[in-house]
């Protein structure tokens, strides 16, 4: 009886470390790192496609205006702090598969300039 409860336990645990090992895969997660480029006023993400996942995204200022960077849905968003000519921030998000990201600035009329976006996580 004693050698069955360790054979189970064994079966057990076998089968909770396969879980670990293959869980992020079969969610899509990844870890990858994205640079996002502020312009005045445009973003460019490189690469141009974002994984889902846990993602970090390094965001730099490259404009002569202050931006931001905010992506996210209507329930859950990440966002860097106003960023001056010259300064970048890295942030760390979340992304899900299948979902439609929006990112923006959200600097006042900056995203009506063109410094808004979506992007569908594949």
């Amino acid at each position: 009886m004693v050698r069955r409860r360790w054979y189970v336990l064994a079966i057990l645990a076998t089968a909770v470390i396969a879980i670990a090992a293959l869980a992020p895969v079969a969610f899509g997660t990844s870890n990858a790192k994205y640079t996002v480029t502020a312009t005045d006023f445009k973003f460019t993400i490189l690469p141009l496609q974002l994984k889902a996942g846990i993602q970090t995204l390094t965001v730099i200022n490259r404009g002569e205006a202050t931006h931001d960077f905010k992506i996210g849905t209507k329930v859950k968003s990440w966002k860097t702090r106003i960023l001056n000519p010259g300064q970048r921030q890295t942030i760390t998000v979340t992304l899900r598969k299948g979902v439609r990201y929006t990112y923006l600035c959200t600097v006042p009329g900056h995203a009506l300039l063109g410094m808004k976006k979506t992007v569908l996580i594949r």
